[in-house]
């Protein structure tokens, strides 16, 4: 029960190699919360939830008592995480998670001289396509961050000097993992900074509910985001009208909808971005009909983003996984027509980011 730190040995008998030693002069460390049911294994590269660890079902349907499978896409060898493209399982994968349009935004409040610089005074590196994607390659999810255990959690920290990444400021970020006895599986993050800066990390977990032994095609998705946003084929909104009710379209999953039922699903799978009711707690909730298993978020952010896996990489194929990832709304860096209704992105000096996320999970007895 608890929290435990991995030894060699540890990491042998689960499988893992490769992460024990050191990179960038700071020490691999591996750490695993547990309760009564499940159990989470974290790596302070990047940093990163290795797996999800529940009862695996016997042939009667019932759950072995000891015997657990991992129902999150994850490597054996951390040599696989350097080479990694997919942000598979990383727990904070960016200072600012999914897309900017055209890899560049405004902040007025690092206006010099009241002048625009160039326009838009921020520019980042184009990494998908003419946008940015998950912050990278200057962003949080390739670091060594610091890790310690705080009590019945595992708490990140990561101080980046202005220069070391593309935003503007000195950055201090921490991450707080803990996993409550009800199955909840939480994420505190915070972040200052010296500097006007957008802050939007998330988690970039790959669930799979029947721990690999099929697609997530046949899972089902429910959830209370009553809109939608329209995007291009470069997957970032089409203008500043581009969030839409989700009222009979493939995004209506407000009364639970099999995720690889739509029409268009084997041309494009799932990467949208969803929008949660005015003044009400996000809520988005898997189920898994063959093993009964289910994970539902639930979250203070006003948006998230549901991806299917469908430019997943090798070792992984196409929809073997989905992403549910609490965010705000889609580049809305670049859409101040919208920050009166979600608010302004960008954290002041003096400021401090707060998210909060949980993921729990269980199995229905019906």
């Amino acid at each position: 029960m608890g929290v435990k730190e991995l030894n060699t040995a540890d990491l042998v008998e689960y499988g893992y190699t490769g992460f024990d030693g050191k990179l960038d002069s700071v020490d691999k460390k591996v750490y695993r919360l547990k309760n009564d049911y499940m159990e989470v294994l974290l790596s302070n590269f990047g940093p990163t939830i290795l797996a999800i660890n529940v009862p695996k079902i016997k042939e009667n349907g019932n759950e072995h008592e000891s015997e657990l499978e991992n129902i999150l896409l994850g490597h054996k060898d951390f040599n696989d995480y350097l080479d990694d493209k997919s942000y598979i399982g990383k727990i904070a994968v960016g200072q600012w998670a999914n897309r900017i349009s055209n890899a560049e935004y405004f902040d007025e409040n690092l206006l010099m001289d009241g002048h625009r610089r160039n326009f838009k005074n921020v520019k980042l590196f184009p990494n998908d396509g003419p946008n940015n994607l998950h912050s990278e390659p200057l962003g949080w999810s390739s670091k060594m961050w610091d890790v310690r255990a705080e009590g019945e959690s595992i708490v990140f920290s990561l101080n980046l000097k202005e220069g070391n990444h593309d935003f503007p400021g000195n950055i201090k970020t921490e991450v707080k993992v803990s996993l409550s006895d009800d199955n909840e599986l939480k994420f505190e993050y915070i972040g200052e900074t010296d500097k006007s800066t957008p802050f939007n990390p998330t988690f970039h977990g790959y669930f799979n509910l029947s721990a690999g032994l099929g697609t997530i095609k046949d899972h089902v998705l429910t959830s209370n985001a009553d809109r939608y946003m329209e995007l291009s084929s470069s997957k970032v909104p089409v203008n500043d009208d581009a969030i839409n009710e989700v009222s009979s379209t493939r995004y209506d999953f407000r009364k639970g909808l099999k995720i690889g039922s739509d029409e268009f699903y084997e041309k494009e799978g799932y990467d949208s971005c969803l929008v949660f009711p005015n003044k009400t707690k996000g809520i988005a909730e898997v189920y898994h009909p063959g093993t009964k298993r289910f994970v539902e978020m639930t979250t203070d952010q006003k948006a998230f983003h549901f991806y299917t896996g469908y430019w997943l990489e090798k070792p992984f194929n196409k929809s073997q996984g989905f992403c549910l990832e609490a965010e705000r709304p889609v580049d809305i860096v670049n859409r101040p027509n919208w920050w009166a209704e979600f608010g302004t992105p960008f954290t002041q000096p003096k400021e401090t980011y707060e998210q909060k996320t949980t993921y729990k999970f269980g199995r229905l007895k019906k």
